[in-house]
C-alpha cells in the first residue's frame, strides 16, 4: 500500500510539473489588470477603498479610470475583485483579496489599484485601506479623508481640508498651501507636513509621547486658535512629528 501511495503521489507530481510546463496548471501565474472608466460629469464625491492592494490616486484624464494590476496563481485569480459604481454624484470603487490562508502560493499575494481623476475640485475625496499604502499626487477637493489601519500615507501637492490616519505607518502630507484645517494622527509611525507655499499665520498642535518635534517655517506666525487662521493637528503616540516649507 505504501508503494502504492508513492507511485500515485509520483505520477501526480510528475503530472502537475507537465502542466506547469505547458502552462496549464493551477499553479502558472496570471496577469491581474482589470481596468474601469465612469463619467465624471456630476460627480462631487469620490470613495476608494482597498483592503490589501496599495492605493494611488492621481490627477489627469476627462473620465475617473480605475485599474487593478497584479500577479497571481491561476487557481486565484477568481480571488480578486474590482467594482466602480455611480450613484447621485458620488462614485464608490472597491477592490479587494479574499483575505483567506493559502497553502501554497508562487506569487505575492499584493496588487496595485491606480485611480485618475480629472483635475478639477470635488466636494470630497475619500481613501481607506487595511493591510496596505496610500498615495495621492495633484488632486483637490474640499475635504479629503484618508486612512489606513496598517500602511504608510504619502501625498505631493494636495488641496483642501485635509485628514489623515493609520494604527501602524508614516504619514507624509505634502500640499501645495496650507489655507485650511490638516489633521493627521499615527499611533505608531512619524508624521511630515510640507507645504510649498509657507502660510502667514497657522495655529499649530503637534503631540507625541514618544518622538521630536521640529518646525522649520522661517517667516511664518505660530498664533492661537483663531476662526480666520488654519488650524494644523499632528498628534502619535510614538513617532516623530515636523513641519516644513518645500517639495
Amino acid at each position: 500500500m505504501i508503494m502504492i501511495g508513492l507511485v500515485l503521489i509520483g505520477i501526480a507530481v510528475i503530472g502537475n510539473l507537465v502542466m506547469y510546463a505547458i502552462g496549464v496548471s493551477p499553479f502558472n501565474g496570471v496577469k491581474i489588470n482589470e481596468e474601469r472608466s465612469v463619467s465624471a460629469e456630476g460627480v462631487s464625491r469620490i470613495d476608494v477603498f482597498s483592503n490589501a492592494g496599495d492605493v494611488r490616486v492621481v490627477s489627469g484624464g476627462d473620465e475617473i479610470t480605475v485599474k487593478m494590476t497584479g500577479r497571481t496563481e491561476r487557481m486565484h485569480k477568481g480571488e480578486y475583485h474590482l467594482s466602480v459604481s455611480e450613484q447621485g454624484g458620488r462614485v464608490v470603487i472597491e477592490a479587494a483579496r479574499d483575505l483567506k490562508r493559502k497553502l501554497i502560493s508562487i506569487y505575492p499575494d499584493d496588487y496595485d489599484l491606480l485611480v485618475e481623476i480629472p483635475d478639477r475640485l470635488y466636494e470630497q475625496l475619500g481613501i481607506s485601506t487595511e493591510i496596505a499604502n496610500i498615495s495621492a499626487e495633484r488632486v483637490r477637493a474640499q475635504h479629503i479623508s484618508m486612512q489606513a489601519v496598517h500602511g504608510d500615507i504619502k501625498t505631493a501637492g494636495l488641496a483642501g481640508r485635509i485628514g489623515a490616519r493609520t494604527d501602524t505607518g508614516d504619514i507624509r502630507l505634502g500640499v501645495q498651501a496650507i489655507t485650511d484645517d490638516i489633521q493627521a494622527e499615527s499611533l505608531l509611525g512619524d508624521i511630515k507636513l510640507v507645504t510649498e507655499e509657507k502660510p502667514e499665520k497657522l495655529a499649530l498642535e503637534m503631540k507625541t509621547l514618544i518622538g521630536e518635534r521640529k518646525v522649520e517655517l522661517p517667516g511664518t506666525a505660530i498664533v492661537e486658535s483663531d476662526p480666520g487662521v488654519p488650524t494644523v493637528q499632528l498628534s502619535a503616540e510614538a513617532g516623530d512629528i515636523a513641519v516644513s516649507a518645500g517639495r
